[in-house]
């Protein structure tokens, strides 16, 4: 089945149940074109539509902003990427187009480290510099500003959001696929297992995220030869807590380190080869989160329609109502 006979479909559908909530049918409205716009596999002219503004702010941090049409002040998406992007990546053309359409503006932070393949304290640093960039923007409703996280980039995000300096003013957190536990998240990686429901499952991450680990500055070569040989989800752990550097690295990146008083709505693919859906699980269990939706419509952090009618219905529709949770906050 074509895309577009899927998303008009989809479409149909949910306008269906606006019906039926007559008091926030203008979000509903919004957030199926939002989506629509995400899942559109059309051409994109977001080149077109808005040229960004490229703002360097230091040797580390480079911001890529870009404005609806109007002059009007508008609530702000800050965009927090994952390892190896940068903020001419194409695959962000579709859904910052889609975003600018309707009324936010949108900032990509580049961090020089993060785009290289390093997460460091760097990468938080710059996201909350361009936080702070933006709340001074007099284009932008100061008081509507959060983060749209992907992959690891979420797990910056609320890393981010945890700093003194901008923690009472970020809005909320889209996660998309980050890691909750970074220590837990190594173990999972290394040991070809995670658990779920108290259980150990089999779980096989991506090769490319095993080497990103040993060459993006958090493993040492000495402790990566020694993780080598073992599955052992004990042994593995062990090993990683004998370094205090090792240790040292992984918490000063890891959101369960953190308190955030902050919405929060993840989404997660349940089938993900680079971050085990059991990581925003965990992040479900242990913080507070206003949405929470495991999917087979996204591959890791891209969305993907290659899924049966009934089920791509069933968990658009939930998908729906987690982006009218976000659009409710930046309503005036």
């Amino acid at each position: 089945m074509k895309m577009s006979r899927i998303k008009w479909v989809a479409l149909i559908a949910v306008v269906l149940l606006v019906g039926f909530a007559y008091v926030e049918g203008a979000t509903l409205i919004k957030s199926i074109r939002i989506l629509n716009g995400m899942f559109s596999n059309a051409e994109s002219s977001y080149f077109q539509v808005s040229t960004p503004e490229v703002i360097v702010l230091d040797n580390q941090t480079k911001l890529y902003i870009f404005k609806p049409a109007s002059n009007e002040k508008h609530p702000a998406m800050i965009f927090s990427l994952g390892l190896w992007e940068n903020g001419t990546d194409p695959r962000l053309q579709k859904p910052v187009e889609t975003l600018v359409n309707n009324g936010f503006v949108v900032e990509l932070v580049e961090s020089n480290d993060t785009a290289s393949g390093y997460l460091t304290n760097n990468s938080v640093n710059s996201l909350v510099k361009g936080f702070t960039y933006m709340e001074n923007q007099d284009y932008v409703q100061k008081d509507k500003i959060g983060f749209f996280g992907i992959s690891v980039g979420a797990s910056v995000a609320y890393v981010a959001s945890a700093n003194p300096g901008i923690r009472d003013d970020v809005l909320f957190i889209f996660w998309l696929g980050g890691y909750y536990d970074g220590m837990e998240y190594v173990t999972d990686v290394f040991s070809d297992s995670t658990v779920h429901n108290g259980k150990i499952i089999e779980y096989h991450a991506d090769q490319k995220v095993k080497n990103a680990l040993l060459t993006m500055g958090i493993i040492d070569e000495e402790t990566a030869g020694r993780l080598a040989p073992t599955k052992d989800r004990e042994e593995i752990r062990a090993l990683l807590e004998s370094s205090s550097a090792i240790k040292e690295r992984i918490s000063a990146i890891s959101p369960s380190n953190y308190e955030v008083e902050v919405k929060i709505f993840a989404v997660h693919d349940v089938n993900d080869s680079y971050v085990p859906f059991t990581q925003s699980i965990r992040l479900v269990e242990e913080r507070e989160v206003d949405a929470h939706v495991q999917t087979e419509l996204v591959r890791h952090a891209v969305p993907k329609v290659d899924v049966e009618l009934f089920q791509f219905l069933k968990e658009y529709v939930k998908l729906v109502f987690l982006t009218n949770g976000v659009l409710k906050l930046t309503e005036n």
